[in-house]
């Protein structure tokens, strides 16, 4: 969402510009049937799968989403009006290549359940087959937000019906751009991802909440539910597993680490993965986090294959956040 700033944060600490949603991590009913959906209905590429997990991405990424059943194996969707995830925004750099995402979905049988002109930007939510939110977009360079209207999917998907149906890989520029979270208490989860975060308030009223880290395009939006007894996601229903912020440089992430630890925010583990350090928290909410530094790619370390390998170990948490 594309708005004016209306508040800033209140702590000093403010994220970094260029912090992104460098994945999302999804908890699935069945890994092979969600690694099928992602692969051959979005077209992301497969980077690893262990049979009850999935990483996948676009342009050799080590991963946009990972997709597991380690705990949700079978398990149900949440029930209707449930706090967790609402939906992760998929980003695509041309109208040509959101026309032609949007064509392969429909015509690999995606569930369209709305498609929205924003103004500054577009968008066609589908659901994976275990009914997580993923909205396709794209944004309007220059365009001015305004009250969503219907978006013409008709004209949108002639824009490239004279092409073969995509079947190849997605372009490298299409990445995850942000995340939607359902929310019992929004001024309480606010206040987290402004203060804990240090993300910028874009836009807040009664009901919902966009913050950034760039001023200018929200990162994380906060929906409230309608029910204030709302039930929260269980480990084995599906839905978001965490969402991971990526910091850009190591120092970045060492500065987040200690807000989080000083705003005593749920602390889960740290981890080398070697293609990054991540550290895992909880938010107010018990939605996952992980915060996290990229090494440069031809620093990843890969098989005898040339497959990036992501098989780590601890990290030293008491170095990274050392001053």
């Amino acid at each position: 969402m594309a708005t004016t700033a209306v508040q800033t944060t209140s702590s000093a600490y403010t994220a970094p510009t260029g912090t992104v949603l460098g994945h999302v991590h999804l908890k699935v009913s069945n890994a092979e049937r969600a690694h099928d959906f992602f692969t051959r209905v979005l077209g992301f590429e497969t980077v690893v799968f262990y049979g009850s997990a999935a990483f996948v991405s676009a342009g050799g990424y080590h991963h946009h989403f990972g997709l597991n059943h380690w705990y949700s194996k079978g398990g149900k969707r949440p029930e209707p009006g449930s706090a967790g995830l609402d939906r992760v925004g998929i980003f695509f750099a041309t109208e040509e290549e959101f026309s032609r995402a949007v064509r392969r979905a429909s015509v690999q049988g995606a569930a369209i359940r709305e498609a929205l002109d924003h103004g500054a930007m577009v968008t066609v939510l589908i659901e994976d087959p275990d009914g997580n939110g993923l909205e396709l977009y794209r944004d309007r360079p220059g365009g001015a937000h305004r009250a969503p209207a219907p978006l013409d999917l008709d004209a949108l998907i002639a824009l490239t019906a004279d092409e073969p149906i995509a079947v190849g890989p997605l372009p490298a520029t299409t990445h995850t751009g942000y995340i939607d979270l359902a929310v019992v208490d929004l001024p309480a989860q606010v206040t987290f991802y402004r203060d804990a975060l240090g993300f910028t308030v874009l836009h807040q009223s009664a009901k919902m909440a966009f913050l950034s880290a760039d001023g200018t395009h929200h990162l994380i939006g906060l929906r409230a539910v309608g029910n204030p007894a709302a039930l929260k996601t269980k480990p084995t229903e599906t839905g978001l597993y965490h969402l991971a912020l990526l910091y850009p440089t190591r120092e970045d992430l060492g500065a987040a680490v200690r807000q989080l630890i000083d705003a005593d925010a749920g602390f889960r583990m740290a981890e080398d993965h070697g293609v990054s350090n991540a550290v895992y928290f909880l938010d107010p909410e018990n939605n996952g986090i992980e915060v996290y530094w990229d090494r440069p790619r031809d620093e990843w370390p890969r098989d005898e294959n040339g497959e990036v390998n992501m098989s780590g170990g601890l990290l030293d948490l008491t170095e990274l956040v050392t001053k």
